[in-house]
């Protein structure tokens, strides 16, 4: 039930900001007193935290009604990536022409790992009228700068290659296991299939991170159409017998695609791949 609530606010959260009128908008009916605050349980205002410390997160806001207000208040922390970390929302009514405020425990967890935009955080916080045909309330209030310190940041060295021979020239993976270790046997290439299948072995439950040289990528993987332009598609990672979550960064100034990849012990075909949707 909470997980179902969960999805359904996030999707509100995109309506909202892209101010989509689905549901309805009165933006001036709630406004903020201010941005959104972090505080440590001591009640000290900071923008730094470390890993798996509990803040508090505080809302103020008025009614700017005459009348009462039921609301929910909603509060999303992203990392610099833009993904959503923490999402909660609070119910209440606000009495007529009245400030009120809220308070939300959050423990910031990771996100990613080996990009420097893992330890970033933004607090966004947003007023609803109800989880039922919810209608926007208020703006959506912003704070941003917050770093999260325990993050690794720092990509390890990638000490093992596997060149893959494609038109008359070698184009190189590097890689290595950040926790376990193994080795690439193999990498076949398919751009019909618009794959990239990696055969690995692993003499334990491994984390594999590699970098693979960005023509290599844009070859297999990357969907151009003629006529009506590029369909939408989706970048996936098979391995273990199914869909498995990975983290995917892109460094243009080195012409690199960084894939990390949690793997299991064994020998195992490990799918990079593009989808239409």
């Amino acid at each position: 039930m909470i997980a179902g609530l969960a999805v359904g606010i996030l999707a509100v959260v995109l309506l909202v900001i892209t101010m989509n009128l689905a549901y309805g908008l009165d933006t001036s009916v709630i406004s903020h007193n201010h941005n959104p605050v972090v505080t440590t349980i001591a009640g000290e205002r900071t923008t730094e935290l470390s890993l798996g410390q509990q803040a508090m997160i505080q809302i103020s806001a008025h009614n700017n009604m005459a009348t009462p207000q039921p609301f929910v208040v909603v509060v999303e922390t992203r990392d610099g990536n833009g993904f959503t970390e923490y999402l909660a929302w609070q119910e209440g009514t606000a009495e007529a022409d009245t400030d009120f405020e809220m308070q939300f425990s959050w423990t910031p967890r990771p996100t990613c790992e080996f990009y420097e935009d893992c330890e970033k955080r933004e607090i966004r916080s947003f007023v609803l009228s109800s989880l039922v045909e919810p209608r926007a309330l208020s703006a959506v209030s912003t704070k941003g700068s917050i770093t999260v310190s325990g993050i690794p940041t720092e990509v390890p060295p990638l000490d093992q290659r596997y060149g893959v021979p494609l038109h008359n020239r070698i184009y190189n993976v590097t890689y290595s296991f950040h926790e376990g270790s193994g080795s690439i046997a193999d990498i076949a290439v398919s751009r019909d299939a618009r794959t990239l299948t990696l055969s690995v072995d692993t003499r334990q439950d491994s984390q594999l991170i590699m970098a693979i040289q960005k023509p290599l990528i844009d070859y297999t993987l990357d969907y151009t159409f003629s006529g009506n332009g590029t369909q939408s598609f989706e970048l996936y990672v098979h391995a273990d017998g199914g869909d498995t979550l990975f983290e995917r960064f892109t460094d243009l100034r080195k012409g690199l695609v960084m894939y990390v990849v949690n793997i299991e012990r064994g020998t195992e075909q490990v799918t990079l791949g593009a989808r239409l949707l």
